[in-house]
C-alpha cells in the first residue's frame, strides 16, 4: 500500500511525508522526578489556553485536567 499525504497538507510536508498531526521539533525527554512530571502536565494542560483555544485548562475537552481535578491530584489551577 502506497503511502497517500492528506491533500490539505502544505507542499512540504507531504514531500517529507509528514501531517499536521505532529511538530516537527520533536525531542525524546525522560521524566526525572515527580517536579519534572508536574512540570510537563502542567505545560501540556496550559497549552490550549496558550494557543487561544480555551481561556483556562477546564474548558479544553480532550484534557486531562479535570479527571486530575476529580482525582485529587495535584494541579495548578
Amino acid at each position: 500500500m502506497k503511502y497517500q499525504p492528506p491533500q490539505d497538507v502544505c507542499l512540504s510536508r507531504q514531500q517529507e511525508r509528514e501531517s499536521d498531526g505532529w511538530q516537527r521539533r520533536f525531542w525524546e525527554h525522560q521524566v526525572r522526578d515527580e517536579a519534572d512530571w508536574v512540570r510537563h502536565l502542567n505545560y501540556l494542560h496550559y497549552n490550549p489556553v496558550k494557543s487561544g483555544s480555551a481561556r483556562c485548562p477546564y474548558q479544553w475537552e480532550l484534557s486531562s485536567f479535570r479527571q486530575f481535578l476529580r482525582e485529587g491530584l495535584d494541579v495548578e489551577e
